[in-house]
């Protein structure tokens, strides 16, 4: 037993390495190129790129994080339809056109809320920590630098996202629940705003890693937690999480534009922006998402499970799901 714990606590791998054979790379992660994207990146590294801030530690992302958060969490209240709460839901329509992604067809399946307050958080977390990637890539360096290219119109808004952080963060105590307060919290919801609809109008017609949210997907395929690369089942739930967030941003930015019963002009704000951006055929980053998330499922449902016993390389030790076995300890169960 101490044996195989051992060989567990040794790194499998310290970088993502130049495949020496076809057989290293599976169909997927070609097809996806994300073993060439993060080729010559540590490993180690993937998981500090995109993880959630401490507040101690880094103040301004973490006071945008908390924006993020308030920002989703308000187009998500929107899908929930209770008779007896008086505010503002979206259309049956306007859910089927949010939810359509391919060109000349409406969708059956019009987006909903999600199931209990931990989806969401699930939800609203992936999307923060997409922005955690970006300000870690574009401000701290991190990774490489050539990762990906942030437009102009990311770079823009991003001061504008920071100025008014650092000034919430400046605040004094005095200062605290004041009009002033209130101001800029506004404030920073609308830059935020901005700022992820800006990474989904970013367009991508040739090199696709030119996008942050391609290129923050593709880390996501590494798990620093199981120290291997991700099931697919696992991977395309994450790009599920990605694609929603992108929803809910657009829906967000629609909601800002239009006032409450205008539902006719709110579809055609909706078109306008998923005719451009959302559907499978655009130049956008969205349309690489879902083609990778199609490809994993359809790959999903050819795969043969991985057998639930199995030898563990030193030949001694049988592992059988999360149960452990050394030969000699079956011999105790027996003898």
């Amino acid at each position: 037993m101490l044996r195989y714990q051992q060989s567990l606590s040794q790194p499998s791998r310290n970088s993502i390495a130049t495949a020496r054979h076809v057989s290293e790379v599976t169909p997927f992660m070609k097809r996806a190129g994300i073993h060439i994207h993060l080729e010559g990146l540590e490993v180690k590294d993937l998981g500090p790129s995109y993880r959630m801030p401490r507040q101690d530690q880094e103040p301004l992302l973490f006071t945008i994080c908390e924006s993020v958060c308030r920002v989703l969490e308000a187009a998500m209240a929107v899908l929930v339809h209770d008779q007896n709460l008086e505010v503002r839901q979206l259309s049956r329509r306007n859910a089927w056109l949010l939810s359509t992604f391919t060109r000349g067809e409406t969708s059956q399946d019009p987006i909903s809320s999600l199931q209990n307050e931990q989806s969401r958080q699930r939800y609203i977390t992936t999307w923060q920590q997409l922005v955690c990637y970006w300000e870690r890539v574009v401000e701290q360096q991190q990774l490489r630098d050539n990762l990906f290219q942030p437009s102009p119109r990311q770079l823009e808004i991003w001061v504008e996202v920071t100025e008014t952080a650092s000034e919430i963060v400046g605040l004094t105590t005095s200062e605290l629940d004041s009009p002033e307060e209130k101001a800029l919290y506004a404030r920073l919801d609308q830059t935020v705003l901005q700022f992820s609809l800006a990474i989904i109008q970013h367009p991508v017609p040739r090199r696709k890693f030119v996008s942050v949210l391609v290129s923050y997907a593709t880390v996501r395929f590494w798990s620093p937690t199981q120290g291997a690369w991700c099931a697919l089942g696992n991977y395309t739930s994450i790009l599920s999480q990605l694609i929603y967030d992108c929803q809910m941003v657009i829906l967000a930015s629609v909601l800002a534009e239009t006032v409450e019963g205008r539902d006719a002009e709110m579809s055609a704000i909706i078109i306008a922006i998923r005719d451009e951006w959302l559907l499978n055929d655009t130049d956008g980053p969205l349309s690489e998402l879902l083609e990778n998330r199609l490809l994993g499922f359809r790959i999903s449902q050819t795969e043969v499970p991985p057998a639930q016993i199995r030898w563990h390389a030193d030949g001694q030790t049988l592992v059988w799901s999360d149960v452990i076995f050394h030969l000699s300890d079956i011999r105790e169960i027996i003898f």
